[in-house]
């Protein structure tokens, strides 16, 4: 997977899979980045295991996701960097979601030509934060400052509560609708969270963190 280049412009344009579980809207997002010439729409996934394929096959630039798939894509990215659009702004979410790897969150409801300027800018290195979320961003993090358990994304969460009602790996992946070696991946990094190496010492931490409260 090619690195991002520090030189956009030397570099052509900026190699983006778009990927949303509702057609129609995938539609439309493909075809506002496809206006912007500097921009190249490499290819679009519905779910998650054919995101991370597509993430494998292309190597792209940024990767630009609807909230229900950020998890899977942060997890699969590499060196891509993840843009979030999300149907509704929430702070906690966000910082959850940047904390885990993601380079911004935006709004559903913006201009296509908004979400080209950001998906542009994540390329260049940068966080991009709907203006709605930056105030709520910032008082999660002094917060969060103050808290010693781990930030965990949704998904994270999600899994960690299925472990402990011992759900298996592929029954999780049944449940999620994802692969288990996609269950597999944020396991791993749930683990490396808590600071264990197996289920029962991952729920037994989560307990004493309060994260299962």
């Amino acid at each position: 997977m090619r690195p991002v280049s520090s030189s956009l412009k030397d570099a052509g344009p900026i190699r983006v899979i778009a990927a949303d579980d509702q057609p129609l809207f995938r539609d439309a997002l493909g075809r506002a980045l496809r206006r912007d010439r500097a921009l190249e729409v490499v290819d679009e996934a519905a779910e998650a295991e054919a995101l991370a394929e597509a993430i494998e096959r292309e190597g792209p630039d940024v990767v630009l996701v609807d909230a229900a798939l950020a998890d899977e894509a942060t997890a699969a990215a590499g060196s891509a960097r993840v843009l979030v659009l999300v149907a509704e702004v929430d702070a906690a979410e966000a910082h959850a979601g940047i904390a885990a790897g993601a380079a911004g969150y935006v709004s559903k409801d913006v201009d296509g030509e908004v979400i080209c300027r950001a998906v542009a800018a994540v390329a260049r290195g940068e966080v991009v934060l709907d203006p709605e979320l930056r105030t709520g961003v910032a008082r999660e993090i002094r917060m969060r400052s103050r808290d010693v358990r781990p930030v965990l994304s949704p998904r994270e969460h999600e899994i960690l509560v299925l472990i402990a009602e011992g759900v298996t790996a592929p029954d999780i992946a049944l449940r999620l609708r994802v692969s288990t070696a996609t269950v597999k991946t944020h396991v791993f990094h749930l683990y490396e969270k808590l600071g264990v190496t197996e289920r029962a010492a991952a729920v037994a931490e989560a307990m004493r963190k309060g994260l299962l409260e």
